[in-house]
């Protein structure tokens, strides 16, 4: 995974595709969310939502 991160870090920097960043950080972000909140009684609102 992070071999992966850092390949597309690589890129972007190299292609100088700096808009990249924030898209990735987001999918991450909203990934880890759903990840977290997942067990809790949260879920069905955030499922609706999404």
């Amino acid at each position: 995974m992070w071999q992966l991160l850092k390949q597309l870090a690589k890129f972007s920097i190299e292609t100088r595709k700096f808009w990249f960043f924030p898209v990735v950080l987001a999918l991450v972000l909203i990934g880890g969310f759903l990840v977290v909140v997942q067990s809790s009684a949260i879920a069905p609102v955030l499922y609706a939502i999404f």
